[in-house]
């Protein structure tokens, strides 16, 4: 059995069964093999239900939260508060064994915040604007480690229930395996006049309007069939150890990708983020690489655009913080495909700092979005007149005593059915020029398209 009925027994007659005073949330974590763990995320990923899947190789962790016991999801961008309310209410209800396993993450609800937009796109009709779900199964894997955890509501019999449900688990198949080979037509560059935009945002920054804009562009692939999402995740796991490797699956669609960028990290209330900006690509050789680490730390472009995050950040951490620390020069952060500019910021939060108030202040941060914000996200809508939905939104979770880990969904694509678009953007500042921002963007769409076969490539 893959619970452990003793010690799932006890658990509920010491915390819960005596207390019927309340609606009671049930947090409980049951140690398995290896073996079971991966069995169970063969069936996780092949069940028909919604899931949020996460991996930092380098971190020592993932997660696969699959399915809704609890969701809290709201259509409009301004009505953060209505999601802050309803998890400050449910935490008053938790009862967890999360503390008998010394873990370092502990998440409890999973969410997504898209970028800002008024744009409604069809490749984004199966997310909501924003989203917080706790699963009612999640398999936890950390260092070397594995959990099945079992999300409930509490009530006489549901220890019964839920062995029967958890234990059903193995003996069903996973629905039949998608191709694991797939090649793809690219059907739209999603680059059209892509000179003008750019010499249009330049003339807005010239002109004062704004100090920075990220622009984005899309390529559509046309695949030959819906590709094996195991096969995804592993790809980009190996590629980028260094990366959060992610897959959200709501309705029919899927979201995916390997970001470099977290957005923070909270634990005992010191907060953790990053300045990711600023990029240049990676060397023939390493000398080749040296030289390019050496004109992107000297690059007045790429220094502005990077300083111009900090900044940012550090404005918008200080009100919520008792102390801020920053590192006095960036270091590059290097991938397979890519180097960037990289600074290190940790702040002191002050007590009572949400979440949802940190997703309030920094997101998007000028990483994805530009300067002055509010600004920039109008002229983006304007200049891209497309939806980016989750590319550069928001994804984490947040778990037991104000933990967080969120980050930003770049490097990433959006798959319904045999359809799949996938987003790249660069930062325009003063002395960018369209030639090299369309070159960054070739650049960051390799680890999508790497994932599969080029069929046919199709520029008209």
């Amino acid at each position: 059995m893959i619970l452990n009925q003793k010690d799932f027994t006890a658990f509920l007659d010491n915390h819960v069964k005596n207390n019927t005073s309340r609606r009671l949330f049930i947090n409980y974590y049951q140690p398995v093999s290896q073996e079971i763990w991966e069995r169970l995320v063969d069936k996780f990923i092949g069940a028909s239900t919604n899931y949020f899947y996460c991996c930092k190789p380098v971190g020592g962790f993932s997660f696969f939260a699959s399915d809704e016991l609890i969701s809290i999801s709201r259509q409009n961008f301004k009505e953060i508060n209505y999601i802050r309310e309803s998890f400050d209410r449910l935490k008053s209800q938790i009862v967890s064994n999360a503390g008998d396993f010394n873990l370092t993450h502990n998440p409890l609800f999973f969410g997504i915040t898209k970028f800002p937009s008024e744009i409604k796109g069809e490749f984004w009709i199966d997310f909501s604007d924003s989203k917080w779900f706790a699963p009612k199964l999640m398999l936890h894997q950390e260092e070397n480690k594995h959990y099945l955890v079992v999300n409930f509501i509490y009530y006489a019999g549901v220890d019964e229930y839920l062995h029967t449900v958890v234990e059903k688990l193995l003996q069903e198949d996973a629905l039949p395996s998608s191709k694991s080979a797939v090649s793809y037509k690219i059907s739209d560059l999603g680059v059209n006049d892509w000179d003008e935009k750019i010499n249009y945002a330049l003339k807005n920054i010239s002109d004062g309007t704004i100090e920075k804009i990220v622009l984005a562009r899309y390529i559509d692939l046309d695949l030959s069939g819906q590709p094996r999402i195991k096969s995804i995740i592993k790809k980009l796991e190996e590629q980028f150890p260094d990366c959060y490797t992610f897959v959200y699956k709501s309705g029919q669609s899927f979201f995916f990708g390997s970001s470099p960028e977290k957005l923070f990290s909270i634990q005992n209330r010191l907060l953790q983020t990053d300045a990711l900006a600023g990029s240049i690509k990676r060397g023939d050789t390493e000398d080749a690489d040296l030289i390019l680490q050496e004109q992107l730390l000297n690059d007045k472009k790429n220094l502005s655009e990077h300083n111009a995050v900090i900044n940012f950040l550090k404005d918008q951490l200080t009100p919520l913080a008792d102390e801020v620390s920053i590192e006095n020069k960036p270091v590059i952060k290097k991938l397979s495909n890519i180097q960037h500019l990289y600074t290190p910021i940790a702040a002191k939060l002050k007590k009572g700092v949400s979440v949802f108030s940190l997703l309030e202040k920094i997101h998007p941060t000028p990483a994805v979005c530009g300067i002055p914000p509010h600004t920039s996200q109008n002229l983006i809508n304007e200049i891209e007149n497309f939806e980016r939905g989750l590319y550069a939104g928001a994804l984490g979770w947040v778990g037991l005593n104000d933990t967080a880990e969120m980050f930003v969904g770049i490097r990433s694509a959006v798959l319904k059915e045999n359809r799949l678009r996938a987003f790249a953007g660069g930062g325009i500042v003063k002395g960018s020029n369209s030639a090299d921002e369309y070159n960054e963007t070739v650049l960051k769409l390799k680890p999508i398209l790497s994932l599969f076969e080029n069929e046919n490539i199709n520029k008209s």
